[in-house]
């Protein structure tokens, strides 16, 4: 099954719906799975932009401060922006322009100074400008996956 055909049947089902009981997420192995995937074990070394929205109703912002904090502390070069007005699910949908427009400046030569940098914004950027850095075939897979038509939101 494709991720389109996922998201489309899959969307918004429980996933402990389709377990008896769930007693197996405690297993060694699932553990160690969760904690070999889990981030912070080691420094990025490449720069990084961090979006968060301070009113993140499914992921506590504590969690990215303290990640963010304790990664520049070892050496890391981040930008993290904190959006004061954004929730979990408007941040993901915006925030992925101000990401690309980080991103675009970091390939066209644009070096990110070194340490990080904290910035508060209300809203996130709405640069739409930026979606075509990512070319019609990733716009087009995004589109397929949100369902909806990019250019008609810009307009």
């Amino acid at each position: 099954m494709c991720s389109e055909q996922l998201r489309s049947t899959l969307v918004y089902e429980k996933i402990a719906s389709y377990f008896q009981r769930m007693e197996f997420l405690n297993s060694p192995d699932i553990q160690e799975i969760f904690s070999n995937n889990s981030l912070g074990q080691d420094v990025p070394a490449m720069p990084m932009f961090v979006y968060k929205s301070r009113h993140d109703e499914a992921s506590p912002t504590v969690d990215s401060d303290n990640l963010v904090s304790w990664y520049c502390r070892e050496g890391a070069r981040i930008h993290y922006r904190m959006q004061t007005q954004e929730s979990h699910r408007s941040l993901a949908l915006t925030g992925i322009l101000q990401d690309l427009a980080w991103s675009k400046e970091r390939f066209n030569g644009l070096v990110m100074p070194e340490g990080c940098q904290n910035s508060i914004h209300s809203f996130a950027s709405t640069d739409f400008d930026a979606l075509a850095f990512l070319g019609e075939t990733a716009v087009g897979a995004i589109e397929r996956q949100l369902g909806v038509d990019l250019p008609s939101l810009i307009i």
